[in-house]
């Protein structure tokens, strides 16, 4: 269950999508937030509220990142001949290391320095 609504979205992360297309992205949103903090957010009813406030903006950044990257094409053709076969390829098609580096520099943009992405031991 997602920790932003779609008034925190708005009201303070200043999110410009639908309750709809919020809706429809805001559960995938948690599980990259719960995927990329290692579980860590989580435990969110143990933080202070300054670091709940933050984990909830950066459910709401990767949520904004996840609709940008369903926008992109998916086809990565540019061209296509049919006699005699040749097919060009976008080199910048979007793949998935592409779209969870985007989702990590949304998430850090909120929660870098907290712990809550260190991959390490935290004590």
């Amino acid at each position: 269950m997602a920790y932003a609504t779609h008034e925190f979205y708005t009201l303070y992360y200043k999110g410009k999508a639908s309750y709809e297309v919020f809706d429809r992205f805001c559960d995938k949103a948690h599980a990259q937030l719960l995927r990329l903090t290692f579980g860590r957010a989580g435990q969110i009813e143990r933080y202070d509220e300054a670091l709940k406030t933050n984990i909830k903006l950066a459910e709401c950044a990767i949520l904004d990142e996840l609709i940008a990257q369903e926008a992109m094409p998916r086809s990565g053709v540019t061209s296509q001949t049919t006699g005699r076969v040749s097919v060009s390829y976008d080199a910048g098609i979007i793949g998935n290391a592409a779209k969870d580096k985007g989702c990590y520099e949304a998430a850090a943009v909120y929660l870098s320095g907290t712990e809550l992405m260190y991959r390490g031991v935290v004590m």
